[in-house]
């Protein structure tokens, strides 16, 4: 559209916009962390030129408030103009471990997603653009989040916040209760959903005094009956509330997980040996129907039992449980006891001793090349050990460098195979960010046997066979495959 209003070459960079009002400007360090528990959605984002946001935020008195300024953007030379010391903070969001918090304008990047707190005023931020202020939260209601998630279509979410709902806690004791409740930590389920209640069912005694929105109202009913593992931690102080999903979407993955990041939540404790059974199950049927090729078929059948191998590192067991080493059962490949936010993952890494850039893909390809791919031709052989390091889209061609300097043994069962891998044994792999790994090898030359979309287009499968499997771990096998 860009090309017809203003012609070729003259469109700006744009970036999104997103005002939160739990940012507290003291704690700066703090925002990844409550950001990536109420990660931002299409549905409160403006879209501004990004000339214009790097103005605003160096000098907001003077920021432009024109109309149709896209044809015509600001070639000022401003990237070189230094931040200043007393400029705003914000952050750019780009996923869980990737975002940043500036002060730097220049920083920033076309498509961007920049998250700033809430201005003090609304005539301070619609000089970016026009905010809705009919539904929101925080004192100006510039914050979106509640009503842009409700409208993703999943299970709706309120954050137990005092910037956010604190307006309101001035006029309804019960809610100011609930928010002190929840600021306490030291509440249990039945008391905050008593609380919950009590604000639902609040009236105004006065005539003239103002109720709350319906649409708020609406938002406490639906998370009052939340389940335990519903409930976040506010970096900032409060709690974060999912409503108990819906029938439809009962079996959905982690809400709290990033975007790019396959969660390993699951309503219930699923074992590692039935998920890779139906991750196998699902590749074969997709791979059928879609590839029509019985070796490839085989391979993604077994690449689908091989993919979570390295999920039997002892220490990813006890990330999984929630930092409960030694647990009993079979090891587990989802479950609900999974740390939600980064810090408690941090925690349980750390106590562990899992460290931070740990790749259970990249440890599941060691294993099964020692143990599984023996048989197989070379060609083979890259294919399949390619499928499950790349299943959540490293090794094309690199893996993140993790430096494990005291891995331990690894133990179990997996497809029928005894796996018994010792620490001295473990400690001979060669890492899988080295050049000298195979990793990079591989996927060039597989790349060359199928081209770039055939080998991604494999890569796809097996993905799409774990996510489907992660989503609805109770479902049956697919047996009627696409045509």
């Amino acid at each position: 559209m860009g090309l017809f209003l203003h012609g070729k070459g003259r469109g700006a960079a744009e970036v999104r916009v997103v005002w939160r009002c739990d940012l507290d400007p003291r704690h700066t360090a703090q925002w990844a962390e409550i950001v990536n528990l109420c990660r931002p959605v299409a549905g409160e984002m403006l879209s501004v030129p990004l000339w214009r946001l790097r103005q605003w935020l160096r000098d907001r008195q003077s920021a432009d408030s024109s109309g149709d300024v896209e044809g015509n953007p600001a070639e000022t030379g401003e990237d070189t103009i230094p931040p200043r010391a007393d400029a705003p903070a914000f952050l750019i969001w780009r996923g869980r471990d990737r975002s940043e918090v500036t002060r730097d304008p220049n920083q920033i990047r076309p498509d961007d997603i920049v998250v700033l707190p809430a201005p003090a005023t609304r005539a301070e931020a619609e000089t970016l653009g026009q905010v809705p202020g009919w539904q929101g939260v925080g004192p100006e209601n510039l914050d979106l989040w509640e009503i842009a998630w409700n409208q993703t279509g999943r299970p709706p979410m309120l954050r137990l916040h005092r910037t956010c709902l604190g307006r309101w806690a001035a006029v309804c004791p019960p809610l100011a209760n609930a928010l002190t409740l929840a600021e306490t930590g030291d509440w249990t389920a039945d008391e905050l959903r008593d609380a919950l209640a009590a604000v639902r069912n609040w009236q105004p005694e006065e005539p003239d005094s103002e109720p709350l929105p319906d649409w708020l109202r609406g938002l406490i009913e639906a998370v009052a009956d939340f389940r335990a593992k519903d409930v976040a931690e506010h970096t900032g102080g409060g709690l974060i509330l999912r409503a108990r999903p819906s029938q439809e979407v009962a079996d959905e993955t982690d809400f709290f997980a990033d975007e790019d990041d396959i969660p390993t939540e699951a309503p219930d404790r699923v074992s590692l040996d039935d998920h890779s059974a139906q991750v196998a199950n699902i590749a074969a049927t997709l791979a059928r129907a879609c590839l029509g090729q019985d070796v490839e078929e085989c391979l993604l059948d077994r690449a689908g039992k091989w993919h979570d191998a390295g999920k039997l590192d002892p220490r990813f067991q006890a990330f999984l449980r929630g930092g409960a080493p030694d647990a009993d059962g079979p090891p587990l490949a989802k479950s609900p006891d999974k740390p939600r936010s980064c810090e408690q993952a941090r925690a349980i890494r750390a106590a562990a001793g899992l460290p931070e850039d740990f790749r259970h893909e990249m440890l599941s390809a060691q294993l099964a090349e020692r143990l599984a791919a023996t048989d197989l031709t070379p060609e083979d052989r890259d294919l399949f050990l390619h499928l499950i390091a790349s299943h959540h889209g490293y090794a094309r061609p690199f893996a993140p460098v993790c430096l494990d300097e005291n891995p331990p043994h690894v133990r179990g069962q997996l497809a029928g195979v005894a796996i018994v891998l010792d620490v001295g044994q473990r400690r001979q792999l060669v890492p899988a960010h080295r050049l000298d790994s195979g990793l990079a090898d591989r996927f060039w030359r597989l790349t060359r046997r199928f081209g770039w979309w055939g080998l991604a287009y494999r890569e796809a499968i097996l993905r799409l066979a774990d996510w489907y499997a992660s989503a609805l771990p109770s479902n049956p096998p697919i047996n009627n495959p696409p045509t």
